[in-house]
């Protein structure tokens, strides 16, 4: 049951716009831009603080998604 469960495909979205995002999904609780950057197959949601941290760390760590 759990294979099944993490290897189901996800169904694919209605729109691969971030035109419908609202400003509150772009941005966060404290005014920094959120959406990052935008392509045609890839999104980046992120703050440049957090690229900041990610920028001294030592260590990365990702999960399957990332492949």
């Amino acid at each position: 049951m759990l294979k099944q469960t993490i290897r189901r495909q996800r169904q694919t979205p209605a729109t691969t716009s971030t035109d419908d995002l609202t400003d509150d999904l772009r941005k966060t609780y404290r005014g920094e831009d959120f959406l990052l950057h935008e392509e045609k197959d890839m999104i980046i949601f992120t703050t440049k603080s957090n690229l900041s941290a990610l920028k001294q760390s030592k260590h990365w760590f990702a999960d399957g998604t990332f492949k």
